[in-house]
């Protein structure tokens, strides 16, 4: 099916007759196998990146033993390999991954078990064209989560309960940004409303993702969408627990440095009586625990996740400060970075002007500003994820938010940051009641639960051309609709050059008239390369035309296979009713049915047979091993390979030989 294949087929790709004949295992296992074929993501140099041996360990379930069967995916949190769905010990009341080291008193429980996968995507800031980039991280996560609904459909087919161990189908959300520096930049740049123009390249985002056969999520949050009611009380929250504070509009320069005290901005309540931007406190979020579970910059490298000394080298205080600190969340206002308690601070709410005000700052009004305790403004960048993902959950009880995943360029320190914000957020002192979301502040000091937020985070690796990261701030990119085109031509050219699916008539006139001979589709041959010729997902991948060429040979190689086969199956299935007619013509005189004559296997049925259902196993086993997505395609190859040389054979022998009372074939 084309929702399930590496590569969208036309009709013809898929057989629609049923064989009677060898042929019928050998396209049925390749359907079984297929039907995960474009989730599986590694490369030919995979071993090279990670040997096997070096692999971490898989992480052991709550059960206490190792998890039987499944997927396991890497966690970027833990270092360590880990089983997705809530199977294997879902009998035993205990959910395989969410018995994380989190030491969250939920995990476990017999209600984690039975609870769906809920998988959070960061998704596009919607300024310009998506690039490859973008486009190899989500080919490879839309890979992660085709295997993860096949399995959870195994899982679901071998119950009478929704799903495995009784869980719901796994919930997919991906966020778009639209309000964002980026945004409103290039929007002033082109003399457009700003929202005008994030519909715009959203639209043509979906349009991409459409083209390159990558599923959309179930759930969309889109940040303007989601200011008021999930962004402001989740601020408002951090700031009443003690962990951020408002620096005012109307401060002057607190004298810079990361060791500013009460003066440089104000906390707990009476920052809700302060306008200004408020600043994520990662002092006070340390103090609050103590150097615990809960510690800052759980993803960052090291000089990053210590205090304000060895931190100020690493984020500078310099006015340059962007991407590598907190992600250009300040506005472009060095002064108020250089106010912050502690270099690490992030800006969770950006205080700007309001349209038609007169503030007097050198500050131009935004059209893009909603009202909150600390006077008009906008979310910082981190801020959002974890706002809408707690939002999003509450309408979906039966479901655990447990897989958080995009570029690895977000590790730190934008995930590093939502971990930290999530974690203050559900700050709870042990003497309150009533849980996580529940009434009450917490402020400083005492003893407070400490509870861990999404437990396994996915990322993807860099894509590079010519040596260098593709990027836009480099200008080296090339746009998923530039690649689309470009390899269309070539595509086309290759395809229509090549000869057609090799002769198994009588006849000898090849393929059937009217079954389609052109394989042109440069989205399937990039998915290809994504998924088994580009390098481990979450490793580097170096893009070129000679890569994305070797891609389509190998599969216009399966897909020849899948013709021959389809052609061979309806020709089988053709004669088998010819001959069915001529047993119902002769009467109902107790004479042996024509159409489906006993076939005896010779050693070539025998060896097709144990060869399809090999590779099958193989691509189970490379689907649920990280992705190993480049065994998985030698499986392919070598099962379509294996496939037409039967072809061949058969086409060969049909000639000298037929069945007793038949027409041979």
């Amino acid at each position: 099916r084309s929702s399930v294949l590496p590569f969208r087929p036309s009709s013809s790709y898929v057989p629609s007759h049923r064989p009677s004949s060898v042929a019928s295992s050998l396209l049925r296992s390749y359907g079984s196998t297929a039907s995960i074929a474009d989730s599986s993501r590694s490369s030919s140099s995979r071993d090279g990146f990670e040997p096997a041996a070096q692999r971490p360990a898989v992480r052991k379930g709550g059960g206490g033993g190792e998890r039987v069967g499944g997927m396991v995916l890497y966690d970027s949190l833990t270092s360590t390999r880990v089983p997705i769905l809530p199977t294997g010990d879902a009998a035993a009341g205990t959910d395989n991954f969410a018995s994380s080291s989190s030491g969250d008193a939920d995990s476990g429980s017999g209600e984690d078990a039975t609870r769906g996968l809920a998988w959070y995507t960061c998704g596009p800031t919607v300024y310009d064209s998506a690039h490859l980039g973008h486009a190899r991280t989500y080919v490879c996560l839309d890979a992660a989560r085709r295997v993860i609904e096949h399995r959870w459909r195994q899982g679901s087919s071998s119950t009478s309960s929704s799903g495995a161990g009784g869980s719901p189908p796994p919930l997919f959300v991906m966020n778009v940004t639209d309000v964002d520096d980026k945004i409103l930049n290039r929007a002033s740049e082109y003399g457009v409303d700003p929202l005008e123009l994030a519909r715009k390249y959203e639209a043509e985002f979906w349009e991409d993702m459409d083209s390159l056969n990558v599923l959309r999520p179930n759930v969309v949050t889109r940040v303007t969408e989601h200011v008021d009611d999930a962004v402001v009380p989740y601020v408002e929250r951090i700031v009443e627990n003690g962990m951020a504070y408002v620096m005012p509009d109307d401060d002057d320069d607190g004298g810079g440095g990361g060791g500013g005290g009460a003066e440089d901005g104000a906390s707990g309540g009476e920052a809700q009586e302060t306008k200004g931007s408020v600043y994520f406190d990662v002092r006070a979020f340390e103090a609050a625990y103590g150097g615990g579970i809960n510690k800052y910059g759980k993803m960052a490298p090291p000089p990053a996740s210590t205090g304000a000394d060895n931190g100020g080298d690493f984020f500078s205080w310099n006015d340059d400060d962007d991407d590598d600190g907190d992600g250009g969340d300040d506005g472009g206002d060095a002064q108020k970075r250089r106010r912050k308690r502690d270099p690490r601070d992030f800006v969770l709410w950006k205080s700007r002007p309001a349209p038609g005000s007169d503030s007097g700052a050198e500050e131009e009004e935004e059209e893009l500003s909603w009202n909150s305790p600390w006077g008009r403004g906008r979310p910082g960048w981190h801020i959002e994820c974890s706002a809408m993902i707690d939002r999003t959950m509450e309408r979906f009880p039966n479901h655990k938010m447990t897989v958080h995943a995009g570029g690895i360029d977000l590790k730190f320190p934008h995930h590093s940051n939502e971990i930290a914000q999530a974690e203050a957020y559900r700050s709870i002192p042990c003497d309150e009641s009533g849980g996580i979301g529940g009434e009450g502040g917490g402020g400083e000091g005492g003893e407070r639960r400490k509870e861990e937020w999404i437990p396994h985070w996915v990322h993807t690796g860099h894509l590079h051309i010519r040596g260098l990261k593709m990027s836009k701030s480099l200008k080296n990119f090339i746009t998923i609709r530039e690649m689309l085109r470009e390899n269309s031509s070539s595509s086309s050219s290759s395809s229509s050059s090549s000869s057609p699916a090799e002769d198994d008539g009588e006849d000898g006139n090849g393929t059937a008239a009217g079954t389609t001979t052109s394989l042109s589709s440069p989205s399937d041959d990039f998915r290809l390369w994504c998924l088994g010729l580009s390098g481990s997902y979450r490793g580097p991948a170096t893009y070129s035309p000679d890569r994305i060429s070797e891609a389509r040979s190998m599969r216009e190689g399966i897909v020849r296979f899948l013709l021959d086969g389809e052609e061979r199956v309806r020709r089988w299935s053709s004669r088998d009713a010819a001959a069915a007619d001529d047993d119902d013509a002769a009467g109902a005189d107790g004479g042996t049915t024509r159409g489906h004559p006993p076939a005896r296997w010779s050693d070539d049925e025998y060896d097709l047979h144990a060869l399809s259902s090999e590779c099958a196993s193989a691509c189970e086993r490379a689907a649920d091993d990280d992705l190993d997505g480049s065994s998985y395609a030698r499986a392919l190859v070598r099962l379509s390979d294996g496939g037409r040389a039967y072809l061949l054979r058969s086409s060969s022998s049909s000639r000298s030989s037929s069945y007793e009372g038949g027409d041979g074939d």
